[in-house]
């Protein structure tokens, strides 16, 4: 989403293509929950529901990225980055109705 010219966010989804009983499992969500994980720290929220849809948030430098698992057929995980700072402008816009 931009917003007067500029990147507010991104979001990315990945679907997850079903795996034969031969193939060893593979989960997409835990594999760049990870990454994300080693290169910068724990997450301020991390969930994980009773049904399988999972979620997680890290805030770094001004950038917040969110990471969710959608278990819904097709199984996919989104990644979304976003610039806080626009971010809450574009939502106190909404909010007021001037957007």
């Amino acid at each position: 989403m931009a917003h007067e010219g500029e990147l507010v966010g991104i979001s990315l989804f990945l679907e997850q293509e079903p795996r034969s009983p031969a193939t060893p499992p593979f989960d997409l969500f835990d594999s760049v929950h990870s990454l994300i994980l080693a290169k910068f720290g724990e997450p301020l929220d991390d969930s994980i529901q009773p049904a399988g849809n999972a979620s997680a948030l890290w805030k770094v430098n001004g950038t917040g990225i969110e990471l969710y698992r959608h278990v819904n057929p097709p199984v996919a995980v989104q990644v979304g980055l976003n610039n806080l700072e626009r971010t809450s402008a574009v939502e106190r816009l909404v909010a007021t109705r001037n957007l």
